[in-house]
C-alpha cells in the first residue's frame, strides 16, 4: 500500500536552488502521521560551506565521514504538518 522512496535518488535531477514539494506523504513507522515533504538542493557555495563544517565536527569524532552524510549536506529538508 505505501512506497518506501529515496530522498537522494528524487533531488539527484533537480538542479541547484531548485525546491521539490511531496504532498500527502506519510512519516512514521508505528504512528504514520500524513504530512508534506519539502526539499531544497542547496547551491555549490552553500554546500561547500557545509561540507567544510561537517568535515570539521567529523575530527571532533561528532559523526561519520561517508557518501550518505556528505549527500544530505545538500540539502534542507522541512517535514510540515498537511492542514
Amino acid at each position: 500500500m505505501y512506497k518506501k522512496i529515496d530522498i537522494y535518488e528524487l533531488t539527484k535531477p533537480l538542479a541547484d536552488g531548485q525546491t521539490i514539494e511531496l504532498k500527502n506523504i506519510y512519516i512514521g513507522y508505528k504512528k504514520e502521521l500524513k504530512s508534506r515533504l519539502i526539499i531544497s538542493k542547496l547551491a555549490a557555495e552553500n554546500k561547500m560551506k557545509r561540507e567544510k563544517r561537517h568535515e570539521a565536527n567529523v575530527k571532533k569524532k561528532r559523526g561519520t565521514y561517508n557518501d550518505r552524510s556528505i549527500n544530505w549536506t545538500g540539502l534542507n529538508v522541512y517535514i510540515g504538518s498537511n492542514n
